[in-house]
């Protein structure tokens, strides 16, 4: 198993909605990524981020690998908190593996509307297994 983090700035956050920050590279052609959990911790900035309506997808390929969306609540605090989520499989769907091979793992905030103010830093610790297409 292995680890990355990447942390997302205030103004990635803002612009999650049309523009996914990678958050797993790639692993090379004839491999795809097997994310096992998340950790989202947020580092509160001054102003908490409004739209909590606003959700939190996590994508292969432009397929969101988690049963369901992330609520965006998790930026709502003014103080440091942290989520923790499992994911027990890549989809509800029944994926072919070769749409998986060679992708990155992206989060992007997959609602209608972009978060708004805040000024918080969120960093996102992915584990993970790679696995032979």
């Amino acid at each position: 198993m292995q680890l990355v983090s990447t942390t997302l700035t205030s103004s990635q956050i803002l612009n999650l909605r049309t523009t996914p920050v990678e958050v797993v590279p790639a692993q090379g052609s004839g491999l795809y990524i097997a994310p096992m959990f998340i950790l989202l911790r947020m580092h509160a900035g001054s102003n908490a981020y409004g739209n909590l309506t606003a959700t939190l997808g996590f994508l292969i390929n432009n397929i969101n690998i988690l049963p369901a969306q992330l609520p965006g609540g998790t930026l709502g605090t003014s103080y440091d908190s942290c989520a923790y989520y499992s994911i027990s499989n890549y989809s509800s769907n029944t994926l072919n593996v070769s749409n998986l091979d060679n992708q990155a793992v992206y989060i992007k905030n997959t609602g209608l509307l972009d978060f708004t103010g805040g000024n918080g830093t969120l960093e996102v610790l992915t584990t993970f297994e790679t696995y032979t297409v």
